[in-house]
């Protein structure tokens, strides 16, 4: 079994807008963000909001959840992780004290999917 290889990580600005790995938002250009390159079938890279990076974290912990153990293929989006539990808007509202602005831009994303 091959695992997600970490090639580098960084928190630049961004210089032109780039969408989100975990909420699918954009990045405003000068937003701070995570930029990880990672290799698993071909180099890419993710980009994502600090505070949905932050939430993910905090999910993975509450959950007892590992990303090598559980994810090895790679994490799921957020988004996505939220929506395929079957417990989107309790999750959203467990987080929402938390990491408000998170939540603001999951539950867009998810009306637009489900649009």
């Amino acid at each position: 079994m091959s695992y997600v290889e970490v090639l580098s990580e960084d928190q630049p600005k961004a210089r032109k807008h780039h969408q989100c790995f975990h909420c699918y938002r954009s990045i405003a250009p000068g937003t701070k963000h995570r930029k990880s390159t990672l290799k698993y079938d071909g180099v890419y890279t993710l980009r994502m909001h600090l505070d949905c990076d932050a939430l993910w974290d905090r999910y993975m912990k509450d959950s007892g959840l590992s990303h090598w153990r559980d994810f090895p293929d790679g994490s799921p989006p957020l988004a996505d992780e939220f929506r395929e539990s079957g417990d989107f808007d309790h999750l959203c509202n467990a987080y929402r004290g938390f990491f408000p602005h998170v939540v603001a831009r999951l539950e867009f994303s998810n009306k637009e999917s489900t649009a």
